[in-house]
């Protein structure tokens, strides 16, 4: 299914009688020579804020 199809992934979603943006984040890594030395705690932590999302507002991410 190709990213941006209504069906699973897209700009919006339904919670309720809402319409709302769907989350995304993004997190740099010091993969490709850049410096993020904290980058895994960074990960660590939007993980965690990823399932109290969807705890929440299931299908927001």
């Amino acid at each position: 299914m190709p990213y941006g199809s209504t069906n699973t992934y897209g700009p919006s979603v339904q919670i309720g009688e809402d319409k709302c943006a769907q989350l995304m984040f993004v997190i740099g890594t010091d993969g490709a020579g850049l410096n993020h030395p904290n980058w895994r705690e960074n990960f660590k932590f939007a993980l965690m804020m990823q399932k109290k999302a969807n705890e929440m507002y299931p299908r927001i991410i």
